[in-house]
């Protein structure tokens, strides 16, 4: 009984989040876009880039002269590398993306990511864990 009640009091002291099943959003490369070129997704979602033709990249950053250009992502998008993917687990905000060779022919994408959404969240304060002994 008395593990009963300890449980109880470690379970009330938790504060559980859990997100809501992860997306991935699909983005397709065709000539010198991407389509859709902006997409919107929340904390934990991915998305996969799809090769459509030609050699390409997909980058992170706003372009060739971004001093931040690929430090969270550059991928090879081609006939061997025909999809990539990158799971958005950090901040929201803005993500702008490009592909190096025709970055100056406008083939640029946008992912802006907002903030998970919770599901079974609990938070316990320390008067209702006093209360479970009252």
């Amino acid at each position: 009984m008395k593990s009963m009640i300890w449980g109880a009091v470690i379970a009330a002291c938790l504060t559980i989040s859990v997100n809501a099943s992860a997306d991935v959003i699909e983005v397709a490369q065709d000539g010198l876009l991407f389509i859709p070129s902006e997409v919107i997704i929340q904390q934990g979602d991915t998305v996969r880039w799809i090769w459509g033709n030609g050699a390409h990249t997909v980058t992170s950053g706003a372009g060739l002269f971004d001093p931040n250009m690929a430090s969270l992502f550059d991928f090879p998008l081609d006939a061997v590398n025909t999809t990539a993917e990158y799971t958005y687990d950090g901040p929201p905000g803005e993500y702008p993306y490009f592909c190096i060779p025709h970055f100056f022919l406008g083939m640029t994408g946008n992912v802006t990511v907002l903030p998970a959404e919770t599901t079974g969240t609990e938070e316990a304060t320390w008067s209702q864990v006093k209360a479970l002994f009252q």
